[in-house]
């Protein structure tokens, strides 16, 4: 197979770790979050309380028989939020196509998990539910985080609080109860090769890395582990479908 082509890439000579093997040789211009330093890990640690205090909330608010409106509430609050970061982060003076658009997972994720959470719909839910405790971890364990918005901060911000949202919601579902259908495992590995094979004829389109398919992460990353591109796609694949198999055997509804 030949590489999609990575347009506006430079090999970074600035530091000599960046020639060691576990690191994509061609990067984007942009400042990247160093991975496991101080930031990182306390961001980890954050992550953890906060998805802690998700579960609680919800605990307590099916405890109050308020779960539901809990969850609408919540698929508003995410979805307002999440529209107002795609328009702020489309600024046309900031814009590059490389990383800008809402292709990674995350990005769709987004508006899926709001749409569930406001409407209940079971697919959607469970959609919402693979997608977020499979692949949020990763983003979160090793961040690939190009700081291609100004202020940083705000980039920085945003990429921490909704992965971390996309994580914790998902967790406080299942921990109040939510189940799992071999149904909805099906259509969820669906919807993933559809947007594997989206995402892969937008990286040929525009030169991009959306969903580190065209190319590993920079940085430390469990795809670093699983052989250099294109080999560690077809693993990575067979990974997250027995993933998305666990996570159904675990929490599956017997009646179904």
């Amino acid at each position: 197979m030949t590489r999609p082509p990575l347009a506006n890439v430079r090999p970074v000579l600035e530091e000599p770790w960046r020639s060691l093997s576990w690191v994509n040789p061609l990067e984007s211009r942009y400042e990247r979050m160093r991975q496991f330093r101080p930031l990182h890990f306390s961001m980890l640690v954050v992550s953890i309380i906060t998805t802690g205090i998700f579960i609680m909330a919800a605990k307590h608010y099916e405890r109050l028989g308020t779960l539901k409106k809990a969850r609408v509430v919540s698929g508003w609050v995410l979805g307002v939020l999440g529209a107002l970061w795609g328009l702020v982060s489309l600024d046309p003076k900031q814009r590059d196509v490389r990383e800008t658009l809402p292709l990674h997972m995350c990005d769709v994720l987004r508006p899926i998990m709001s749409l569930a959470l406001i409407t209940g719909h079971p697919f959607a839910l469970q959609l919402s539910t693979y997608w977020g405790i499979v692949f949020n971890p990763q983003a979160m364990l090793s961040p690939d985080l190009p700081y291609y918005f100004e202020p940083k901060w705000l980039r920085f911000s945003t990429y921490w609080f909704f992965h971390i949202v996309a994580l914790a919601i998902p967790v406080a579902l299942l921990a109040t109860g939510m189940k799992l259908t071999w149904k909805g495992f099906a259509g969820t590995v669906a919807m993933t090769q559809v947007w594997v094979v989206a995402t892969t004829a937008l990286n040929r389109l525009f030169g991009s890395n959306y969903g580190f398919i065209a190319a590993h992460p920079n940085g430390h990353s469990l795809l670093s582990i699983l052989g250099p591109w294109p080999h560690y796609l077809l693993p990575a694949d067979i990974g997250v479908t027995s993933l998305f198999a666990l996570l159904t055997a675990g929490f599956k509804d017997s009646a179904r």
